[in-house]
């Protein structure tokens, strides 16, 4: 997140062991830490798995003869999301503490950096991995972490071309790691009912054209980001507001809501 936050509490013995720990993430590393047998064969089976799918460029990226226009729209979108960065930090002032433009849009300079650096005959999945992996590395920011979580989770739906289907699945696969990680339900006034809402809508859409799709998807959320103005946030910082959450947009679905937008303009 952009800025400081200070939280407090009181220290005991359990509490300062842990803060002792070695640890190993993005934005905290503290001490020596040894990766697991477990670690390395997860990285060697994924290895082994591309090397079977597919070819791979030098840097391990996989490519295929006919990817479909994903690069290019991925491009488009990454760098028009800026764009929005003011709305959402407004958005985000009302219910939670005003970094959500920063995280957007940082994050989505870094999509869009990651992205270009990629072969044009890059598979799908190799896009939709590049994106995510660099939105949840921009800054450390919850909504980056499961947002670009969600990304790379969903990257192992896509096949050498996206397809109607192949979308739909993406679609669950997000939703599905992002509450798994950040425990939110549907009808949480979150992102996940937007995206639970689209997944469903790829799931019984009746045509392929990608307008279409997008066209519709982004009707569907409108309609969900519209009634989770009349809900209680039941997660994150803007649970912390309570019944004065009612009345207020939720600021991570709006900022989906923009992205598939977005993705229209891209596509009609």
């Amino acid at each position: 997140m952009a800025g400081a936050s200070l939280s407090l509490c009181q220290l005991d013995d359990e509490l300062a062991e842990l803060l002792d720990a070695p640890a190993l993430s993005p934005f905290f590393q503290r001490g020596a830490v040894q990766l697991g047998a477990g670690t390395r064969r997860t990285a060697e089976h994924a290895e082994s798995a591309q090397e079977a799918t597919g070819e791979t460029t030098g840097g391990g990226v996989r490519t295929v003869p006919s990817p479909g226009p994903l690069r290019a729209v991925a491009l488009t979108v990454t760098e028009a999301m800026p764009r929005h960065s003011e709305e959402l930090r407004e958005l985000d002032a009302a219910l939670g503490d005003g970094d959500l433009g920063i995280t957007v849009g940082a994050g989505a300079k870094a999509a869009h950096e990651a992205v270009a650096a990629l072969p044009d005959n890059a598979a799908p999945g190799e896009v939709l991995k590049a994106a995510g992996v660099a939105f949840s590395s921009a800054n450390p920011s919850t909504y980056a972490a499961l947002v670009g979580g969600g990304l790379i989770g969903a990257s192992s739906a896509l096949g050498d071309t996206v397809d109607l289907a192949g979308l739909a699945q993406a679609a669950h696969v997000m939703v599905d790691r992002i509450r798994t990680r950040g425990g939110a339900e549907i009808g949480d006034k979150t992102v996940v009912d937007v995206i639970d809402a689209v997944a469903t809508y790829l799931d019984e859409a009746d045509t392929a054209d990608a307008a279409a799709l997008a066209a519709g998807a982004v009707q569907v959320a409108e309609r969900v980001v519209e009634r989770q103005a009349g809900q209680t946030s039941q997660r994150g910082r803007a649970a912390w507001v309570g019944e004065r959450s009612v009345g207020h947009r939720d600021p991570g679905s709006v900022a989906f809501l923009r992205l598939l937008e977005q993705i229209k303009a891209a596509v009609s």
